[in-house]
């Protein structure tokens, strides 16, 4: 007997099992027609009273249960969201992203009182991609004052990463929350006093300080006349014509953006620089730069290391075949600023003057009643 002519004598229950299954094999006809007729897409599935969207392990069925008004921020037995289960799953960044994308909480708490980002930190192998996203989302770092630190308070997720000697995590929590704050002209410090009994605190401030200094050259270098790096970075939307406006500055802006990537100026951030910048270049203006870099192999034998170069000509063909990403990787495995570039980059770091900067800035009197320390990143 085929669906249609049977599920109208269905209830309620087999209905809520029916729609189950038809979202599993992403039956959009069979889910519209099961839930005219009294399915639930917030039904629970299980004894913790989780939703559909609770237990899904596909950004895609994530996107389809949220386009047909699933509850985004539903509680199941123990208070948490679905952002809470994704998170705590910590194998699906993508279904992270989903949920965030359509307005999930941030911050919720559960029956213990955990944010997501607070299990994000705690779980045995912490996913950078899925912290990362918690707190460029605006997700509570909870760094605590050192005037109010309490043992008997709830652990933060920072307080959760330092104390537990997981310096990568802590490490994490901080380049990334101070990315965040510097959208605004004054950024808030985390002030890591409050854990200056842990074996790894001289390494966090020295690192907290790093990532100040090279937000602070950020601001100074310049992606062209108009624009620094820092904007093209920070900003969630830079209109294309503030970058290049003709075929000139679209390779002047490539190879600048090619020049701050391979320099060594910033190696905390260097990941984020180089997923924006590419975002912004232009397939046609990157095998343009292909066209002059020299692709070689190393080979040792008794007379040394010897290279040898593949011929010029035919870099545009290897092209043809190559998606943006790995043309951009490819052209950065074998880019030589000097050689390649019509730009001049400074081969000095600037990076230890920004940190004496920041330094002297960080020993000003604080402007808050609560310790915590303000600088200007300008």
């Amino acid at each position: 007997m085929s669906f249609i002519s049977t599920f109208y004598r269905t209830g309620t229950s087999n209905k809520n099992k029916e729609l189950e299954r038809a979202v599993n094999e992403r039956n959009c006809d069979e889910i519209k027609i099961l839930l005219s007729t009294g399915a639930d897409i917030n039904h629970t599935v299980n004894q913790n009273l989780d939703t559909m969207l609770h237990t899904t392990k596909s950004a895609g069925i994530t996107r389809d249960l949220l386009g047909y008004s699933a509850d985004v921020n539903a509680r199941n037995l123990f208070e948490k969201t679905p952002l809470h289960s994704a998170v705590i799953d910590g194998k699906h960044p993508e279904v992270v992203k989903a949920l965030l994308e359509h307005a999930a909480d941030i911050d919720p708490k559960d029956c213990d009182g955990c944010t997501p980002l607070n299990y994000a930190v705690k779980t045995n192998r912490p996913n950078v991609e899925i912290i990362k996203m918690l707190i460029m989302y605006g997700a509570d770092v909870g760094v605590k004052n050192f005037d109010s630190f309490e043992l008997d308070d709830r652990l933060s997720p920072i307080d959760n990463a330092v104390m537990n000697d997981d310096s990568t995590c802590a490490k994490i929590l901080i380049k990334y929350t101070l990315l965040k704050k510097s959208y605004d002209s004054f950024t808030k410090v985390i002030d890591l006093r409050a854990y200056y009994r842990n074996k790894n605190y001289f390494a966090l401030k020295r690192y907290l300080s790093d990532c100040g200094a090279e937000l602070l050259r950020m601001k100074r270098d310049k992606i062209n006349d108009k624009t620094t790096l820092f904007q093209v970075v920070l900003s969630k939307v830079v209109p294309r014509e503030s970058l290049y406006t003709d075929e000139e500055s679209m390779k002047l802006f490539t190879e600048r953006s090619l020049e701050i990537i391979t320099s060594n100026n910033y190696p905390i951030y260097c990941d984020v620089i180089s997923e924006t910048l590419k975002s912004k270049l232009e397939v046609s203006s990157l095998i343009k730069v292909l066209r002059r870099v020299e692709i070689f192999l190393s080979k040792k034998d008794q007379n040394g290391e010897q290279k040898i170069f593949l011929n010029l000509d035919i870099n545009p063909i290897i092209a043809k075949y190559m998606s943006k990403n790995d043309l951009f990787n490819f052209i950065l495995a074998f880019y030589d600023p000097v050689k390649h570039s019509t730009v001049q980059l400074p081969t000095k770091s600037n990076i230890p003057r920004f940190r004496a900067e920041l330094n002297k800035r960080l020993c000003e009197p604080s402007t808050s009643n609560f310790g915590v320390k303000y600088i200007k990143l300008a």
